[in-house]
């Protein structure tokens, strides 16, 4: 029996229990918890596709705007890219949108070639007292802008 000599000391302190005094409330501010409203411009899905660069190669099938969208949603969700990809899937379902969504190993290999500051600089924190989240995928064209901005 290894440590057997810290037994003692191991559970110092105890976890404190916290009484709920009031239910309603606390099972709405659980409820909220998950709160997280998205939009998609119409510009955005206009541009989920890129336009043609003339350029020699193979194009592009994606625009770095779908790759950020799905980054994005990574960050937030905190999932894996292949769950990343079947959520997009079924957020495309449910919002009614024809568009063909990029899968995991395209997501993987553009994240890489993208700017750090276009999809990593907004952290969202889980606070307890936090008000629900609402985002607004707002992209602008890439000759005014290189990168999509993101509003909270």
């Amino acid at each position: 029996m290894p440590y057997k000599h810290s037994e003692e000391r191991r559970h110092k302190f105890e976890k404190p229990l916290y009484k709920v005094t009031n239910w309603p409330e606390y099972n709405a501010a659980l409820k909220r918890r998950g709160d997280f409203t998205m939009w998609f411009t119409e510009e955005a899905i206009a541009e989920w596709c890129p336009a043609k660069t003339g350029a020699r190669g193979r194009p592009t099938k994606y625009s770095n705007v779908a790759i950020e969208t799905a980054l994005f949603i990574r960050q937030v969700f905190h999932l894996a890219l292949r769950l990343t990809e079947g959520f997009m899937n079924s957020l495309a379902r449910a919002l009614k949108v024809e568009i063909s969504i990029p899968d995991f190993s395209c997501i993987s290999k553009r994240s890489i070639g993208l700017p750090r500051h276009a999809w990593g600089a907004h952290r969202i924190r889980k606070k307890s007292g936090a008000k629900p989240i609402h985002s607004s995928l707002r992209f602008r064209s890439a000759r005014n802008c290189p990168s999509s901005t993101f509003r909270f």
